[in-house]
């Protein structure tokens, strides 16, 4: 379907997990095991589509104080990629593991760029896609934090061509913004599509409907519930995805991992609801791994046929 896939990332990281054998509030917490890997949506996007055989390009702006880090990070990885470098660092998100399944999450706002930066990572973008045919675009992140919602809007918007469709996964924008940009896949899960809809308090069912409404303008909507799995919502209709229960390592970076399966499989050729029950496996394998470990085809196939699918 595509034949040129390129991940945008404004404000990567370097996530660290560190893992704990206790919390203590007066005395020094000692980690007994700690790993870094290349961090933000779309580096994680592009780390599993390149396991799951499809290639892409990351392109992104990175702080030269620690950027090596990260590339060479990304280097290990064998992902593709450029990156700008940019005054300051590049953020560092921390999670806190226990021994009894409890996490805590800390995501820094990374430091802020300037106009001169996004105009040369535009500048790359347009080169990328300019011999591509069909080409995809993924944005996924959260900017730096000087650049507002409306601004990264209009990034995106400066990218659309009639050969280049749109992937957005991000919590920054609203029903409107959506059908602005009308993306050919977005991702939120159920908080962030309640508060897209303007409305973190309405229930399942007005969800369902409005959502059924904003896919005449989305080609594509994954809507990941957790462990309740997927609701996959396409021209007006509704399916939903429900995944068998496994036990639950690290929800880090599932949601990326679910629209990179996604992804994968039309790549494939796959149908659109084909694909979306592969996006549900490959979310669901995700979960069973450590940290922000990237999966396998070998972690998602025992997992397809425990996919039930019923259209609601």
């Amino acid at each position: 379907m595509f034949d040129h896939i390129v991940t945008v990332t404004l404000n990567p990281s370097l996530d660290v997990t560190l893992w704990l054998d206790d919390c203590d509030w007066e005395e020094p917490n000692i980690c007994r095991r700690e790993k870094i890997y290349a961090g933000g949506k779309s580096p994680n996007v592009s780390r599993v589509l390149k396991n799951l055989g499809v290639p892409s390009k990351l392109l992104g702006l990175a702080g030269i104080e620690n950027s090596k880090m990260l590339t060479g990070l990304l280097e290990k990885d064998d992902i593709d990629f450029c990156l700008i470098e940019t005054a300051g660092s590049i953020r560092e998100n921390m999670t806190l593991l226990f021994p009894d399944g409890r996490l805590l999450k800390i995501n820094r706002q990374g430091a802020p760029i300037t106009g001169d930066k996004i105009s040369r990572l535009l500048k790359l973008l347009h080169q990328e896609f300019s011999d591509a045919e069909e080409s995809l675009a993924v944005f996924a992140g959260s900017p730096p934090p000087n650049i507002g919602p409306e601004d990264y809007k209009q990034i995106i918007l400066s990218v659309v061509r009639e050969h280049i469709k749109i992937a957005v996964d991000t919590n920054l924008f609203f029903t409107d913004d959506m059908k602005n940009i009308s993306p050919f896949v977005i991702k939120p899960n159920r908080p962030e599509a309640k508060r897209m809809l303007g409305n973190a308090d309405m229930s399942d069912a007005e969800m369902i409907r409005e959502m059924k409404d904003l896919s005449a303008y989305v080609d594509h909507i994954l809507l990941s519930c957790g462990g309740d799995g997927l609701l996959y919502f396409r021209a007006g209709a509704c399916w939903k995805l429900t995944v068998p229960q496994v036990p639950v390592r690290s929800t880090i970076g599932a949601g990326d991992t679910t629209l990179a399966g996604f992804l994968a499989a039309l790549v494939r050729e796959e149908p659109p609801l084909k694909a979306a029950r592969y996006a549900a496996a490959c979310g669901t394998a995700s979960v069973m791994l450590e940290g922000t470990e990237a999966i396998h085809p070998k972690d998602v196939e025992p997992l397809l046929e425990q996919i039930r699918t019923e259209k609601i």
